[in-house]
């Protein structure tokens, strides 16, 4: 009781602070001449056919907390198999929010927003990725293990339509994961509802003007093993690319699209992410005033003032990002509920916002 009292005191004296924060953000709403997304053709949708469902499936409790039960779902099929995380409320629902780790699969933002989400009653599904890609060996073979990616993000919604009785699903993706969030839902349209952070467009783009030392790594090794210069690696690079937002984006509904970009992003360059929002049509767009990594000062992965081990009890960072895509997944999938909370950030934000509007 006296740490809730000293919480409360604590928020009292940090709302100018806060204020500061919040006021510096900036949403730019749907472009007015938006006039809606293209089709897909016949030849991406055999391209990315998937003949054969999954074959096996074996889905194991692990915890329960907070009303969200955690179960492990392994799914086996000829396009390889897949491990998944599934976070489901105790009250049943007929959504779904496919959730994609960040590059080298680093599963923690995953997690952090897979919970906080399914918490709050939208269940919510974290997709394991193996390290294929992440080998320079295999950069010739990188659209073959993209698109088989992008396979089994489709057969991962066959299970849940299947066995959970799920009918309405999204996506969320942070960075790297934003990516494969767009690569999924620019092909199967039964990926309504989209949440894209810190994410681009034009992969080979981004791979030579990122400041992320893996992707450098990366481009060092392959050229080495190859025994090739950089721009002959990048023209190889390019000529196999077929799956990229820059293709994709555009059969994505931009009126279901929420897009979070860091004004100073440099590990995906601030222009990529303009690129792909472009591609997508202009949706509604959060700019937030970081980098790449900075962005998380709008989250509350990581509690800091005072330090939390239960939701809510956080001071700093604000739960801003969590709040917002809560938010757009609610009004996406007609739940019901009223974040105070939110609707005080975005008064804070208006002025600003008008001014945004007003130049885009």
């Amino acid at each position: 009781m006296q740490r809730l009292w000293v919480v409360q005191l604590l928020r009292i004296f940090s709302l100018p602070f806060l204020a500061i924060v919040l006021s510096s953000c900036a949403i730019s709403s749907l472009s007015s001449h938006y006039q809606g997304p293209e089709p897909r053709s016949q030849e991406l949708l055999d391209y990315y056919s998937h003949q054969n469902s999954y074959d096996w499936y074996e889905e194991s409790p692990q915890e329960h907390h907070n009303r969200v039960s955690i179960s492990r779902v392994l799914l086996r099929s000829s396009y390889g198999s897949v491990v998944l995380d599934y976070y489901a409320h105790e009250k049943q629902t007929d959504d779904l929010v496919l959730v994609f780790p960040m590059l080298g699969g680093r599963m923690e933002l995953a997690t952090h927003f897979a919970g906080y989400l399914a918490r709050f009653g939208v269940d919510a599904v974290i997709i394991h990725r193996d390290n294929d890609f992440k080998n320079p060996q295999n950069f010739r073979h990188f659209e073959e293990v993209v698109r088989r990616d992008i396979i089994l993000n489709r057969i991962v919604v066959d299970y849940f339509q299947d066995h959970h009785g799920k009918k309405d699903f999204g996506t969320f993706g942070i960075s790297r994961g934003a990516i494969s969030a767009a690569l999924a839902a620019g092909v199967d349209d039964r990926l309504q509802y989209n949440v894209f952070a810190l994410g681009g467009s034009d992969i080979v783009g981004l791979f030579k003007d990122s400041d992320e030392r893996k992707i450098r790594r990366y481009v060092n090794q392959a050229v080495a093993a190859e025994g090739i210069d950089e721009a002959t690696f990048y023209t190889q690079f390019g000529e196999q690319i077929k799956s990229d937002p820059k293709y994709l984006a555009k059969h994505i509904d931009a009126k279901h699209t929420l897009m979070i970009l860091g004004v100073f992003d440099s590990t995906v360059p601030i222009k990529y992410g303009e690129e792909f929002r472009t591609a997508l049509g202009d949706p509604e767009t959060i700019y937030l005033p970081t980098g790449h990594r900075t962005s998380g000062l709008y989250t509350q992965y990581i509690s800091l003032v005072p330090p939390a081990a239960d939701p809510g009890l956080g001071l700093f960072p604000v739960d801003y990002l969590e709040s917002e895509t809560l938010d757009f997944f609610r009004r996406s999938f007609g739940h019901s509920g009223f974040d105070l909370k939110l609707m005080l950030m975005r008064i804070i934000q208006s002025p600003i916002n008008l001014i945004v509007d007003l130049f885009e």
